[in-house]
This record gives structure tokens, sequence and C-alpha cells, in this order.
């Protein structure tokens, strides 16, 4: 599955437009306007546009916690070699292990080819982009059956939320509390 995407198509209206290169900017206001032939109400455009927008910024959550996440493995990585760190090591790899299968959850990262998609089974992220994608329009509506997959999309992400937010407020500071008390350090919980 291949998906480019840019950003939904925004409804009818007046925009004000920047064009910046380097120092210089430029501003300009521009206007959309309805297509002509389609029969596209103002609530329906709204309608659409709430939709997308939703979705593009559970999307932006999603890869801004699978960044973060995906920054604490590897510095697990490199303290669990470490001979200083004792007991802690097993410690330490449960936590991987367990970051390790919420990562797996959110992304496909086997995928290197355009088709190894054939090969490895899309993830969260990938099957959320897809759905944004699809949904994208030039006709803007929603259609039932992209209402009822986001609501599934939705209620997987919800519970891999709940286990990232477990990670970022118990489980790795719980950690960081046992390295800084064996005088190792702790992992930097980044945004």
């Amino acid at each position: 599955m291949e998906v480019e995407y840019e950003g939904h198509r925004v409804p009818p209206g007046t925009y004000n437009l920047t064009l910046k290169a380097g120092d210089h900017s430029l501003k300009a206001e521009g206007q959309i306007r309805k297509t002509p032939g389609f029969e596209t109400t103002t609530e329906e455009y709204a309608a659409y546009d709430t939709f997308m927008k939703e979705m593009e910024q559970q999307l932006t959550e999603m890869h801004q916690m699978v960044n973060r996440l995906y920054k604490l493995q590897q510095q697990l990585k490199e303290l669990l070699p470490k001979p200083d760190a004792g007991t802690l090591k097993v410690r330490g790899q449960e936590l991987l292990t367990a970051l390790k299968t919420w990562d797996e959850e959110m992304v496909q990262r086997k995928s290197k080819a355009y088709d190894d998609v054939e090969n490895y089974p899309n993830k969260l992220t990938a099957n959320y982009l897809f759905l944004i994608g699809q949904t994208n329009s030039t006709i803007p509506r929603v259609n039932e059956p992209n209402r009822e997959r986001r609501k599934e999309l939705d209620a997987q992400w919800k519970g891999l939320k709940t286990r990232a937010q477990g990670f970022m407020s118990q489980q790795v500071p719980a950690y960081n509390k046992a390295l800084w008390e064996a005088g190792i350090g702790a992992l930097q919980i980044t945004d």
C-alpha cells in the first residue's frame, strides 16, 4: 500500500496565504469556491473538514508517541550491555521487550522495499494513514464505512495510547529511579 498524503482539501472560503523564501515573505488572500455541480452543503463541508482535522491530529499524536518511545528503546539498548547495570539488566530487558511489542503494534519496521507490504502486514499508523487518504476526496463527504473503520482504529489507538502513557508516567520513571539509585543515570524522556 503506497499512500502519499499532503493534507486534506479545505472547504470553500477565504484564506490568508503566506509564501516564505529565505528572509522574504509575501502575503495574499485567496478564495476557494465550491466545485460546480456538487450539491454539497456548508454543513457537509464543515463535517468533512472536522473529521479530517481530527484524524490528522490523531495521526500526528501517534507518530510523536512512536518517535518518543523509539528513542527510549535506543537508549535502553545502549544501557543494557553496560557491566554496571547489574540486576537492573533484567528489569531493563523487560521494559525494552514491552516497548518493542508496543512499537510493533504501531508501525511495521520490517518493510524496506515497495513490495514488502505483501510480506509484512501494515500496522496501526499505516492503516490510519490509509484511511485518511481514502477519505480525502474531491467530493467532501465522509461515508459510513470510513466512519466505522475510524471507530475501529480509534479503539485500537485508545488501548495503545493508554499503554504508551503508562510507559511515560509509570514504568520509565520507576526504572529511572532505580538507575539513579544505582548511580547509572537515567533514560531521557523527550518530547
